[in-house]
């Protein structure tokens, strides 16, 4: 029954966002997809393999924007303790490398380190080395060998190309991705896409809520949240449980 003389009631409500969501959901649909073995002659490298690499760091950085505005920004305030290091950490923001993000952002809500082992934490540098060799190239090349009869002007027996151009492998590699551009193949974008997912879970139990999953993905046949936890227990192989479960 609607009273005479009442006037509706506006309520705002705030939520922080990013694309970390979307990140993560790029990773997993790239690193499913189908690895095409034909390619244009200017593409030395699979689109889904490259991008299942690229989306599942840029989901990492994303994610810890989102982390960022949960303990600064949440629906409580400013959750985190008020020393000369959180003022440090948001006058420097900006300019700190995710690796630093990562380790203030977990130093300050619980005073651990974000990486429990030198394995996890090597396990980033290397997948931010491999993004890094994508979005930031350095010089390849490619090489063509073709065979004739003769030294006519007839049509080449054969040819073939060789694309050449390494790039850096870290020291004593764990994840041991491929080291050139044109070998870089369907492994390569799942241990990417598990790296990624190892550090979702990470943040979920640093920065997470016990009603809500925070950085998981939604299924799409469901359309429920699924908890990074979940999709690494629906991976066929995982690469690299050695180092989280000594963590």
């Amino acid at each position: 029954m609607k009273v005479k003389g009442t006037a509706p009631v506006a309520v705002t409500l705030r939520q922080n966002e990013t694309l970390h969501w979307a990140y993560l959901e790029f990773a997993v649909r790239s690193s499913r997809a189908r690895v095409s073995q034909r390619k244009p002659p200017s593409i030395p490298a699979s689109r889904n393999v490259i991008e299942a690499i690229r989306y599942s760091y840029d989901f990492l950085d994303a994610a810890a924007e989102f982390a960022y505005a949960i303990v600064k920004d949440g629906p409580d305030g400013d959750s985190r303790p008020n020393s000369w290091l959180t003022r440090y950490v948001d006058r420097q923001w900006k300019s700190l490398s995710l690796c630093e993000r990562l380790g203030f952002l977990s130093f300050t809500k619980c005073g651990q380190g974000f990486w429990r082992n030198e394995g996890q934490r090597q396990l980033f540098e290397e997948l931010r080395a491999l993004r890094n060799a994508l979005t930031h190239p350095g010089i390849f090349g490619v090489e063509r060998m073709q065979e004739f009869a003769d030294l006519s002007d007839g049509p080449a027996l054969s040819s073939r190309e060789v694309i050449y151009g390494q790039m850096r492998p870290p020291k004593d590699p764990i994840a041991k991705f491929a080291g050139t551009l044109a070998v870089l193949g369907r492994e390569d974008g799942r241990k990417a896409l598990e790296i990624a997912l190892r550090h979702a879970e990470r943040f979920e139990e640093l920065f997470g809520r016990p009603e809500a999953c925070l950085f998981g993905r939604i299924n799409p046949r469901s359309n429920l949240a699924q908890s990074p936890t979940t999709v690494l227990a629906h991976m066929k192989h995982r690469f690299f449980d050695s180092p989280w479960c000594a963590g």
